[in-house]
């Protein structure tokens, strides 16, 4: 529920502050459009990025109420028809506000000091709080699976409790490490797209 409000509070934010500029007698829409610009794979990741979601598939197939085969094609479907309807809410009034200058994360490129962007900065930390722990979830299970395939490879669920410690505080540490020294969001939604 939090993460769907904030999607639509920060397509309101975004499309509302295209409308407020655009009433203005000095706003021009940016006429220059760029189909190929100068990180076209950047770009692409970053796309890419928008749209994964296979990490979560399994978990979404069964929390539906008949887990069959037409079940999951309705919910892709219609969950990718909505991810693109609200990409393109998003980019194209993001766009034509600020053209070229647009960066990765659309909400840098409004003043810090605007309250409804503050506010939906503080919306954006929550969901990205509460996402946190469940690919954090993945996270565990797939290096779990990785570093010890073959013969030794066990569940998660049947581990250790020191492997269990030691995979949570190597890959807490992990992500910690690359907050700490990564200051663009865009940065690393290329790098995880493009993997």
């Amino acid at each position: 529920g939090v993460s769907v409000a904030a999607v639509f509070v920060i397509s309101l934010l975004v499309v509302g502050k295209f409308v407020q500029l655009a009433m203005e007698p000095t706003f021009e829409i940016q006429p220059r459009l760029t189909v190929v610009g100068p990180a076209p794979f950047k770009s692409f990741s970053i796309i890419c990025f928008a749209f994964v979601c296979h990490d979560t598939a399994y978990l979404i197939f069964n929390t539906l109420r008949e887990p069959t085969s037409e079940a999951w094609d309705a919910t892709a479907r219609y969950g990718l028809m909505a991810a693109v309807g609200i990409c393109m809410l998003l980019s194209i009034p993001g766009y034509l506000t600020f053209g070229a200058d647009t960066k990765s994360n659309i909400l840098t490129n409004y003043p810090i000091d605007d309250p409804l962007v503050i506010a939906c900065r503080c919306i954006y930390i929550v969901v990205m709080t509460l996402v946190y722990p469940m690919s954090f979830f993945v996270c565990r299970h797939i290096v779990n699976a990785v570093v010890w395939r073959g013969d030794s490879h066990q569940p998660i669920q049947s581990i250790s409790t020191a492997r269990f410690h030691g995979l949570t505080a190597a890959i807490f540490a992990t992500t910690v490490g690359i907050t700490l020294v990564v200051r663009d969001l865009g940065v690393v939604m290329s790098l995880t797209g493009s993997l």
